[in-house]
């Protein structure tokens, strides 16, 4: 079933009154997650249809816009252990993002902005709602509707997956659409042959669904291995790990940053900007930020940018062999 036939199955099922109105949506509401899920899909098609909407807020922290889209709502203040692990600040300021309990269920935009305190607003995130069927993949858990202030999207993009090479087109289709842990979006040219690989522009859309504090549980194992796998590649012995930031902003997105303590001293890892690795170098007992070339990477005074996983590990290899350098005599140094 393609995505257009999914949402018009749904608005067949929905009015314009079970979706845009607030007894509407308070009837979806109180009828639990798949029911918000659908009215919001129905609001998207009814867009696409180039139907006027009103604009809504459930539970106090998702907005339904004109245009069919969903948003969450973040807020600055409180105290951010209630829904993250770990505590972190955002221009001074703690950042959370499940707002105060007490709202109406649903309410219009207006009448929301008008008692909501302004000041505590940060912004609003774009997020797509997964499929009552979905699954996180962190806990194994469906979505409900407390989570709807809280949910993560992790998207990625395929190309020639290995797995299914030249097995048949709706083979592979049928197996991505049984999967529960993440959505699969097939994006292929209908005059393609029926193999996988037939057709060099097809590519595979995954949209895994995390809970807001399973996404930092997962960002936070998957990058603290990806760091000390890449520092024992180099050759490191590990002591010791620890988490040492960054801003919370930042880690929710791609991740903590970790102090790592490795016999030859210690070495800060982390992913800036989603695609730069910061080395930290500042903690070494010699200083080998000389051994790089400047126009080749962003340096500051506590270590250098580099670019993917790959230059990561080059360069973390050239690191180790300046650390395990033999030192140089003071008679021959001076001689």
């Amino acid at each position: 079933m393609s995505g257009a036939q999914y949402l018009n199955g749904i608005l067949d099922q929905m009015s314009l009154e079970d979706c845009n109105t607030p007894e509407g949506l308070l009837k979806a509401y109180k009828s639990g997650y798949a029911a918000v899920f659908m009215a919001n899909e129905a609001r998207r098609q009814l867009s696409r249809n180039h139907i006027e909407l009103e604009e809504f807020v459930l539970g106090g922290n998702l907005r339904l816009d004109t245009y069919g889209q969903a948003h969450r709502i973040v807020f600055i203040g409180g105290q951010p252990d209630e829904i993250l692990p770990i505590t972190g600040r955002v221009s001074g300021k703690f950042f959370k993002v499940v707002h105060p309990r007490g709202y109406p269920q649903v309410m219009t935009w207006q009448a929301y902005w008008h008692i909501v305190d302004h000041g505590r607003v940060s912004h609003l995130n774009h997020i797509r709602l997964p499929r009552p069927e979905t699954v996180c993949p962190h806990c194994h858990r469906g979505f409900e509707l407390d989570d709807l202030g809280t949910i993560v999207q992790d998207s990625s993009i395929w190309y020639y997956p290995p797995k299914w090479e030249k097995k048949f087109f709706t083979e592979m289709e049928k197996e991505l659409k049984s999967q529960t842990d993440a959505e699969y979006y097939i994006y292929r040219n209908p005059t393609a042959g029926f193999f996988v690989g037939d057709d060099p522009r097809m590519t595979i859309g995954k949209n895994q669904f995390f809970h807001g504090k399973c996404h930092i549980e997962h960002l936070c194992s998957n990058r603290q291995r990806q760091f000390e796998e890449l520092l024992i590649a180099a050759g490191f012995c590990i002591k010791e790990t620890k988490i040492v930031g960054p801003g919370l902003e930042t880690l929710v997105t791609y991740g903590p940053w970790y102090r790592i303590v490795t016999d030859l001293g210690v070495i800060t890892l982390g992913l800036e900007e989603g695609i730069y690795i910061f080395i930290g170098l500042s903690e070494l007992p010699v200083d080998v930020r000389q051994s790089f070339v400047l126009s080749e990477y962003r340096m500051d005074t506590h270590g250098i940018y580099v670019y993917g996983t790959d230059q990561a590990a080059a360069q973390l290899k050239k690191i180790f062999e300046i650390l395990n350098q033999p030192s140089i005599p003071q008679s021959a140094a001076t001689g």
